[in-house]
C-alpha cells in the first residue's frame, strides 16, 4: 500500500523480509504533485473502478493507494498493480518514479 500525504510517501511492504520504505517528497516535486491533483476530485478515488482485476485469482500482484489531505483518509479500491485506474495514473506514475530514485 502507498499512503501520500503531501509531504511524504510511505510504502507499505506486503513481504515480510522487506521493511516499509518512507520517502520525503522535495518541495519542487511536491509543487508538481499538487498541480496533478489539482486536475482531479479527490472525493471521487474511492469509486473508482479499477481497469482489471486479474489480482482478485492471482493473476497479478494487488496495488492499494490513499491519500491523506486536509485530515481525512482516501483510498483507491485495490488494482493490478501497474495498472492502476486512469484517473489517477499521472500521479502514481510521479511517486512511482520518486520511490524509485
Amino acid at each position: 500500500e502507498w499512503v501520500y500525504n503531501g509531504k511524504t510517501l510511505v510504502i507499505h511492504q506486503q513481504l515480510p523480509e522487506t521493511s516499509d520504505k518512507k520517502v520525503q517528497i522535495p518541495e519542487q516535486t511536491r509543487k508538481e504533485i499538487d498541480q496533478l491533483f489539482k486536475k482531479i476530485d479527490v472525493s471521487k478515488l474511492e469509486s473508482l473502478t479499477p481497469p482489471s482485476t486479474n489480482h482478485q485469482f492471482d493473476g497479478a500482484r494487488h496495488a492499494a493507494f490513499t491519500v491523506e489531505m486536509n485530515g481525512k483518509k482516501y483510498q483507491v479500491p485495490t488494482f493490478d498493480h501497474g495498472n492502476p485506474p486512469d484517473y489517477i495514473k499521472n500521479v502514481l506514475e510521479k511517486l512511482e518514479k520518486l520511490a524509485s530514485e
